[in-house]
């Protein structure tokens, strides 16, 4: 499988490298960017032991386009690259694991200016496996249940420029895979390694506009509102799915033009909670009482319509304290009509998915 990717992976580079374009201001900037990574899966769970205990080599081509500073986010962001990734990697235990093909769109962050330096790399996308968990057939696989799985990736690296046509670089990064609750069993995986590549430019680097663009003046205070519901499993494997709604406020200031923080407060209504509380004696007198209210510190990141949202939140009432007083929540929101937005989140409890959140909202 993955000489066929590396096949497939070529041919693309040498369609882009070659195509004759009639946008050259387009081309411009283009990059290709072939890796090779060495690394293993985090054995974060001891069910997992008997699937982490080689190393693997993962193959991942991407293509880049550097910003210009044609828009304002972009000069805010020091000229940051955007681009799309394909990841393959197959396991030391194929019939447990198989392979696994991912694609993630992405953003980098660095200083291009200068001649060598570090950056950073954050992307999110889908990842399919060729294996997952069967009671009958594959039971062993407790980490990934389904066959496609949200893919996100976070990666440093140390780069060198070369030449006005290519830069060398090491980086270190983490890939995870996991369904976000949506079935089990779900402990997902956490992919840790060490990578080298090369970025070749076949149309040149990018010209930077020399225009200074002036944000938009924007509310130093913000508020929001937004409904958020999912559907989520729980243990054992098999089992009913549970939906989820989540009513959640914002206030967000902004401490810079593309940085706001802020105070939320969570309302949650877990169908999942109920079956707890049965299970466990726990006495409710009725639905109102299962609920979940927590209060929330919020960082976000501004990209002209597009937000990235973190949140770390406790729990002021809860009768089920099963996963701790503390949450964490992951949120990308689109701003698709003035203040109106469309958001996908992911709560978790210290990196165990609970579940998976679609919305929308307003901000005033």
């Amino acid at each position: 499988m993955k000489d066929k990717f590396l096949i497939i992976s070529i041919i693309i580079s040498f369609i882009i490298i070659n195509i004759k374009a009639q946008d050259n201001n387009f081309l411009q900037g283009l990059s290709v960017k072939p890796f090779i990574h060495y690394g293993f899966i985090a054995n974060h769970h001891p069910e997992m032991a008997y699937f982490t205990d080689r190393h693997i080599a993962p193959f991942e081509i991407s293509v880049l386009k550097r910003t210009d500073g044609s828009k304002v986010w972009q000069q805010l962001y020091k000229y940051p690259e955007v681009g799309i990734s394909l990841f393959t990697t197959s396991f030391s235990s194929s019939d447990i694991l198989g392979n696994v093909v991912a694609a993630y769109p992405f953003i980098v962050f660095s200083n291009h200016n200068k001649s060598n330096g570090f950056n950073f790399r954050i992307g999110t996308g889908l990842g399919y496996f060729s294996e997952k968990f069967s009671r009958y057939d594959n039971y062993k696989n407790l980490a990934i249940s389904t066959h496609i799985n949200a893919t996100i990736n976070f990666r440093t690296e140390y780069f060198i420029k070369v030449s006005d046509a290519s830069d060398i670089s090491v980086g270190v990064g983490l890939t995870h895979f996991s369904n976000g609750a949506f079935k089990t069993p779900n402990l997902g995986l956490n992919i840790i390694t060490a990578s080298t590549a090369i970025s070749l430019y076949p149309y040149g680097r990018i010209k930077i506009k020399d225009t200074v663009l002036r944000p938009e003046k924007s509310k130093n205070a913000a508020f929001s509102y937004w409904l958020a519901v999912g559907e989520k499993e729980v243990y054992p494997v098999y089992g009913k799915k549970f939906k989820t709604f989540t009513l959640s406020t914002d206030v967000m200031l902004k401490t810079s033009q593309i940085n706001r923080l802020g105070l939320g407060l969570d309302f949650f209504y877990d169908e999942s909670d109920k079956k707890y509380l049965i299970d466990h004696e726990i006495s409710f007198k009725n639905d109102i009482e299962i609920m979940k209210i927590g209060a929330s510190i919020i960082n976000e990141f501004q990209f002209s319509k597009i937000s990235f949202l973190q949140y770390m939140g406790l729990y002021g009432y809860s009768k089920n304290t099963s996963s701790g007083l503390l949450y964490q929540r992951l949120a990308l929101r689109y701003y698709f009509y003035k203040g109106a937005f469309a958001c996908i989140s992911l709560k978790t409890h210290w990196g165990k998915a609970d579940f998976t959140e679609f919305a929308v909202g307003y901000r005033l």
